[in-house]
């Protein structure tokens, strides 16, 4: 009897956790999109914004630490972070730069989504435990496959590309954002926080929502002006 409540009970938690995420990217997609098709000047406003949002979250997370090396490792982020969305911008008024920045967004937003259900379905074996515990080899495996079907079946529609060149993509998008999401974790970890502020309340901060997307826009860049 027991067993079943507690069953019950998880089901119920995936669920809510599910339709949590799924009111997050609404509205992301909301408030972001428009912006993506928004001119240059005030691109770069919104861009601005989120970059100062940002560098704010990282002051708050490592403004307690007596530790030199924090103190550094928060520099680098904020820099790191500040690139990123430089790279954005510079990839969204490139040619064809939107339909980038949308395949983008669409394969973090796969990846996040599958490696997730992944997880919570079929996770049993931990990848970085330390880092970050709720990450499961299982869960990543199905952000891969998620990531895999998109680019093939929306990259194939929006560029003139390859089949092995689409997956080439996944594979680095999925990549890129496994490791943006987990140097988030880490520098989180390192300043002993959970989540990166309290401006999203029980969503966590917004370098919470944002982190693999900082480390897929360098791979983007990077295909598009030396690859494609």
């Amino acid at each position: 009897m027991k067993k079943n409540v507690g069953a019950e009970r998880n089901q119920s938690d995936i669920k809510t956790k599910i339709r949590r995420r799924l009111v997050i990217a609404l509205v992301i997609i909301i408030i972001g999109a428009p912006f993506l098709f928004a001119p240059s000047d005030v691109f770069a406003f919104g861009i601005g914004i989120l970059g100062g949002m940002g560098v704010f979250e990282i002051w708050q997370i490592s403004k307690n630490s007596q530790r030199h090396r924090d103190s550094l490792l928060a520099v680098l982020f904020a820099v790191y972070l500040c690139v990123s969305l430089f790279l954005c911008y510079r990839l969204r008024f490139s040619e064809n730069g939107l339909s980038w920045l949308f395949f983008g967004v669409l394969l973090i937003g796969v990846f996040d989504s599958a490696s997730y259900l992944g997880g919570k379905k079929f996770g049993k074996r931990k990848i970085t435990p330390h880092i970050s515990p709720k990450k499961t080899l299982e869960g990543l495996i199905s952000g891969f496959i998620g990531c895999g079907v998109i680019s093939l079946i929306v990259g194939n529609w929006l560029f003139s590309l390859f089949l092995w060149q689409l997956a080439s993509i996944a594979v680095i998008v999925g990549t890129l954002a496994f490791f943006g999401d987990l140097f988030e974790s880490l520098l989180k970890r390192k300043m002993q926080v959970k989540d990166s502020s309290s401006i999203l309340k029980s969503h966590g901060g917004l370098l919470d929502r944002i982190d693999s997307a900082l480390a897929v826009i360098y791979g983007l860049y990077f295909l598009k002006f030396w690859f494609f």
